[in-house]
């Protein structure tokens, strides 16, 4: 059997993309969705930051009745549109 060193040595030191900001005057939504099969449980987290990486606002939400992963992340990032929207149009 032959082994990719190469291959091997990147999931022991993966390689993690650093969160880079928006420019100057922009904000910046990160979501993200959580899942696990086992208990059943489904979540969505938003966090939004400026350019100076402050974080403006952030929340998490319980999803109920979506079931496969990919329904949790849309979720997430139709949660973050909310969010986002909501802060630039009311500054709620």
């Amino acid at each position: 059997m032959r082994v990719n060193v190469k291959t091997v040595e990147s999931c022991r030191n993966p390689v993690v993309p650093k969160w880079s900001q928006p420019s100057q005057g922009r904000l910046k939504v990160n979501v993200d969705g959580a899942w696990n099969k086992e208990l059943i449980l489904r979540g969505a987290g938003i966090v939004i930051r400026d350019s100076k990486r402050v974080c403006i606002a952030a929340a998490s939400k319980r999803c109920d009745d979506v079931f496969p992963p990919f329904q949790v992340e849309a979720l997430a990032a139709r949660e973050g549109l909310v969010v986002g929207f909501t802060l630039y149009f009311f500054g709620e």
